[in-house]
């Protein structure tokens, strides 16, 4: 009995560590995208992006682009295609000041771009403004339509929606409008129950 008793506890223990590992590691992985800053005269649209990281493996932020609301690559007319060796839409590989440009007006943001890859360590974040390639005014318009921002990571990829120019999208709890700066990701749950089950030897239905 007390043998029973003891390998009860001890598949007890195996099991509540398997869960807790289960839930530390999982994808839990934050986005927001805000401060769009176009620049007519580089070709680029400057965006502050921030990733975080609720979960204890790190995640490397490898390439991002801009899809159009269909979810689609942009192809725009262009005299210079290989101006920044990049797609249209695609973030640029080379640290840049971020600027504000548009016809006779100018601001100097005081800040300068980051480049990929960056890796987001466990239970932490990363803020930073990123340059895409878009020519000639398209980074203007671009800067306000809705869209979509493919990001490729080391662990997960997602297609981040984005709303144009100073939209921040909110809900309502309470009858309190809450705005909502961060859409959350998360792996594919139904990957681990099956994990859970495998481990309990439970058949699936």
């Amino acid at each position: 009995m007390l043998a029973i008793i003891i390998s009860v506890i001890s598949i007890s223990m195996s099991l509540f560590l398997f869960i807790k590992n289960l839930f530390e590691t999982r994808i839990n992985f934050g986005v927001s995208a805000i401060n769009f800053i176009s620049n007519d005269s580089k070709g680029k649209l400057f965006v502050k992006i921030s990733f975080v990281n609720h979960s204890s493996k790190p995640l490397t932020i490898k390439s991002m682009i801009f899809l159009d609301h269909n979810k689609k690559k942009y192809s725009l007319i262009d005299t210079n295609h290989y101006r920044y060796n990049c797609e249209h839409g695609e973030d640029i590989p080379f640290v840049d000041k971020v600027e504000y440009r548009q016809r006779n007006k100018y601001k100097d943001y005081q800040t300068k771009t980051d480049i990929l890859p960056i890796t987001v360590k466990a239970f932490s974040s990363f803020s930073g403004y990123f340059s895409f390639y878009f020519p000639n005014n398209d980074s203007w318009i671009i800067s306000n339509k809705e869209g979509f921002i493919e990001i490729e990571t080391s662990r997960i990829d997602i297609q981040h929606k984005i709303y144009g120019t100073n939209v921040l999208m909110g809900e309502t709890r309470n009858n309190k409008i809450r705005l909502q700066t961060f859409i959350w990701y998360q792996g594919l749950i139904m990957i681990r129950i099956s994990k859970i089950l495998k481990y309990l030897e439970v058949p699936q239905q």
